[in-house]
């Protein structure tokens, strides 16, 4: 089971995680890069949106990242898990971390009431690692550890090109090292082709919602959403896409 802990003892072992997704559905990572290029800066208004007061653009205070990698993933033709249900009565959202999807406005009629229209495993973080590591089938993972970075009070340097990601692949980030609160925020790998991003950093480069950036150093270390950041606290997880390998 998928627990992430991070204690001052054991904050060397949480630094930042890799890992490799088994998505097997997703079929072209070009298509999540094309599709986090064509969002990064608004809303799809076929989607439910998380960000800040729910509309607008560059909105530093909401929670739309993951939904927003959610969305890329089913534009590489990642299909969904699960299926919602008739409803009953009840929330718009389903616990149910081994299901993955979130019905499209435009559906969400055609479909008739439903008791759930997305999974937080598509818009939560925690849910999102959860249903990648463990579900829905625990016995074939879709996700697996395979490293981590951590930056230890600013006195190391992030890698330009982190250790065997491509366009397509996601970080995730937990901004406070010293507590169990554990990743909270995604984003989604654009650039590995060693360009120079909006602060001078050169590397692979990300988007992402909430705050909404592009081309970006991946590490995020000097972007507008982690300003109130210690950054001795930050850790970034790597995690691998390998959905559409043979």
């Amino acid at each position: 089971m998928f627990v992430l802990r991070d204690t001052r003892s054991l904050k060397a072992a949480w630094i930042i995680l890799f890992l490799s997704l088994a998505l097997t559905g997703c079929e072209n990572l070009n298509q999540v890069v094309q599709y986090a290029q064509k969002y990064w800066n608004n809303y799809n208004p076929n989607y439910q949106n998380f960000g800040g007061n729910n509309a607008g653009f560059n909105n530093t205070d909401g929670d739309d990242c993951t939904n927003f990698v959610s969305q890329a993933m089913a534009a590489g033709g990642e299909g969904w898990v699960g299926f919602p249900q008739p409803i009953t009565g009840g929330d718009s959202n389903s616990t149910n971390d081994s299901a993955w999807y979130m019905v499209p406005l435009n559906q969400q009629a055609t479909l008739g009431n439903l008791e759930a229209v997305y999974t937080n495993s598509w818009t939560v973080v925690h849910d999102w690692l959860i249903f990648n590591l463990d579900g829905p089938d625990p016995a074939v993972p879709r996700a697996k550890i395979i490293g981590s970075f951590y930056y230890d009070g600013g006195y190391n340097t992030a890698p330009a090109n982190p250790p065997n990601m491509v366009p397509g692949d996601v970080f995730a980030y937990n901004w406070d090292g010293s507590s169990d609160s554990g990743l909270s925020h995604l984003t989604i790998e654009v650039k590995d082709d060693n360009s120079t991003d909006v602060w001078g950093y050169t590397g692979t480069e990300v988007d992402s919602h909430d705050a909404n950036l592009q081309n970006v150093f991946w590490s995020l270390k000097d972007a507008a959403i982690n300003a109130h950041q210690p950054w001795q606290y930050i850790k970034i997880v790597f995690i691998q896409n390998v959905w559409a390998a043979p």
